[in-house]
């Protein structure tokens, strides 16, 4: 009998990591770590680390993020996240991101 697997919509069919996260065990879950390390060592208040996301990207703090200014913005933090845009949509998928989806992702995070 074939199984059918449930789609994951947040795997494209085109993404793939980065060199850097390529030989990870689990590149998906090695991003996600890298990402939330990340935000996690710029503040604990996700309000404000968006806040600085959407300033160093320089879109209005209630607009969404397009993940390449996502990316770029975390990049730009300062602490030396190796990420690329596609890094970016291996985790989050391919949509803009808001505030809402940006909180619910780091609330998967139990640090926080």
């Amino acid at each position: 009998a074939a199984r059918i697997l449930a789609p994951q919509p947040h795997l494209l069919m085109d993404a793939a990591p980065s060199v850097t996260y390529a030989s990870a065990r689990n590149p998906v879950a090695a991003i996600k770590t890298a990402i939330l390390r990340t935000i996690e060592e710029r503040s604990d208040n996700p309000r404000k680390v968006w806040a600085a996301l959407c300033a160093s990207a320089r879109v209005e703090v209630n607009s969404s993020l397009t993940t390449e200014e996502f990316t770029k913005a975390l990049k730009y933090t300062g602490t030396g996240i190796q990420l690329t845009q596609g890094d970016t949509e291996l985790v989050l998928g391919a949509e803009d991101l808001t505030f809402a989806r940006f909180q619910a992702f780091v609330a998967e995070n139990p640090s926080w």
